[in-house]
């Protein structure tokens, strides 16, 4: 079964960042009771990401949280949803990236997806946009939220983090482009819920730098014996006849 095409798609974008997001999360030293008992917690409940955009509407945000379910076990829905939670919302809009940092191809390029000479050739374009992102860090007391503020803060300014991969899909190929951050330093916000005074949540908005790609093949229904998407047929060979003129 060939796997889906995913380009131009947002879902690749967001896959990637929580992955970036879990190896920070990976990293975290629990100091505090509540950080042991996160620590312990399946890897995939710690940071949710929301299908919807929520962006500084937290308490939706924790709505829709408390709705998902988090394992198999009914007690740990609702109200008894596992905290501490990272919660991640996209905004719905991408805008075009500050020309100071990146620009969009929108002539398409030749490009191969192979580490091959004679690989398929394909024309692509590229959209260079930033997409706004927020972080809730949600825990019942606050020594545990500053902690992973503080930590996840020092995860993202590692220089080695500065920068992460998003893994395409297109016609029996994969390949990457790059996201980053627009700053590595984000400032603790705090957030507000009057009827849940048992809880301290600390935001940040952050913005992701990214390359959104499209391409395009001769025939989207043709593919070779290799299970590649038939593209553009690379010049493989070029003959060249001299005649010799002989001077009068």
């Amino acid at each position: 079964m060939k796997k889906d095409d995913s380009i131009g798609r947002m879902e690749p974008v967001k896959a990637a960042f929580l992955q970036y997001l879990l190896k920070g999360v990976d990293e975290l030293i629990p100091v505090t009771p509540a950080l042991v008992a996160y620590s312990k917690r399946q890897r995939e409940t710690k940071v949710g990401v929301c299908p919807a955009r929520m962006v500084d509407q937290v308490e939706e945000l924790l709505k829709q949280y408390q709705r998902s379910p988090n394992d198999d076990s009914a007690t740990r829905k609702g109200i008894n949803a596992p905290l501490p939670v990272l919660l991640v919302a996209f905004a719905k809009d991408a805008n075009p990236i500050a020309p100071d940092r990146g620009i969009s191809i929108p002539n398409e390029q030749w490009v191969r997806l192979e580490n091959d000479p004679f690989a398929e050739l394909y024309r692509m374009r590229l959209d260079h946009v930033e997409n706004r992102v927020q972080i809730a860090f949600i825990a019942h007391e606050d020594e545990s939220t500053k902690a992973l503020t503080s930590q996840m803060r020092l995860y993202l300014q590692k220089f080695s983090n500065h920068r992460w991969p998003i893994e395409w899909h297109f016609g029996g190929n994969d390949f990457s482009t790059t996201c980053s951050l627009e700053s590595y330093e984000p400032m603790d916000e705090v957030a507000d819920l009057p009827d849940r005074t048992n809880l301290t949540i600390l935001l940040w908005n952050i913005t992701l730098n990214f390359q959104i790609p499209y391409l395009r093949a001769p025939d989207n229904d043709k593919y070779n014996k290799d299970g590649k998407r038939v593209g553009y047929t690379p010049v493989r060979e070029v003959n060249v006849t001299v005649d010799h003129v002989k001077k009068v």
